[in-house]
This record gives structure tokens, C-alpha cells and sequence, in this order.
């Protein structure tokens, strides 16, 4: 079986509601990065709040993710075979030198029936397939409120 799988970070943002004299109002930054390969680990930098801006009253954080692949199989064997395909990834949000803030593990399971090989090694016919190419996007949010002056 060949496999590709890449996974991206659409989107980091950090959301924090303030009062000040006009009212409350949102400060708002947003990262993304592109696709990558498995196993990787990025910063994203998200900055400090202006207290010249008021009184912080609580941050959210939104994170979104996707992660995509594509598995090949093709059976060798000389009898019908089933073939489960599990593709998953661990993706999580931290602090610098601070407990994970986020963890999910998104998982995409296929499975499939092949015929006895039918002699060519395609990942098609009678005794191979491709997993349908997979896509995942979630959206998590933690809110700290009380947040101290």
C-alpha cells in the first residue's frame, strides 16, 4: 500500500474582547500556514495584548485544521479480500512551556473488497483501489475567561 498525506492549519486566531471608554470591543489576529508533510511542528505568534487599549475581559481561541491523503491498494492474494484503510492525525495547540490548550485526532476510515489479483499491479481492476482522497476541517474554541489584569 502507498500513502500520501499532508496536513495544514488554515487558520489561528485569537480573538480578545476588551472595554474600553467607547465600549466592548474585539482585537482580532489571524495566521495560517500552507500544507505540509507528516510530522512537522510550527509557531504561530500571536501578540501581547495592549492594556493602552483597555481592560482585557476574556480570549478565544479558534483554530482550524485539514489534513488530506490518499492510500493505493492492490491485493496479491488468491482469494477475495477485505482491506481497511485507516488514515488519522494527532493535531494539537500549545503554549510555550505550558500544558496543550487543544488535542483532537480527526480519523477517516475506509474499507474495501477486492477480487483475487487480476496480475497487474495498477491500484485498480478487480484487485486494487485508491482510498478516496479524504479531507477534515474542525473548529475548536476555548475561552479563558477572568483573564488577570
Amino acid at each position: 500500500m502507498q500513502s500520501t498525506r499532508s496536513l495544514a492549519l488554515f487558520a489561528a486566531i485569537a480573538l480578545a474582547p476588551f472595554a474600553s471608554a467607547q465600549g466592548v470591543s474585539t482585537d482580532c489576529h489571524q495566521n495560517a500556514l500552507p500544507y505540509e508533510l507528516t510530522n512537522f511542528a510550527r509557531q504561530i505568534s500571536v501578540p501581547k495584548f495592549d492594556p493602552t487599549l483597555g481592560q482585557l475581559m476574556s480570549i478565544e481561541l479558534r483554530v482550524a485544521g485539514r489534513a488530506r491523503g490518499a492510500a493505493h491498494i492492490e491485493s496479491l492474494d488468491t482469494g477475495p479480500t477485505q482491506v481497511n484503510t485507516r488514515f488519522s492525525v494527532d493535531f494539537a495547540v500549545m503554549q510555550q512551556n505550558l500544558p496543550m490548550i487543544m488535542f483532537m485526532v480527526p480519523i477517516a476510515d475506509f474499507v474495501d473488497f477486492l477480487l483475487p489479483f487480476d496480475g497487474v499491479i495498477d491500484y485498480g481492476g478487480t484487485s486494487g483501489a485508491t482510498a478516496t482522497t479524504w479531507s477534515w476541517t474542525s473548529m475548536l474554541s476555548c475561552v479563558a475567561p477572568d483573564v488577570p489584569p
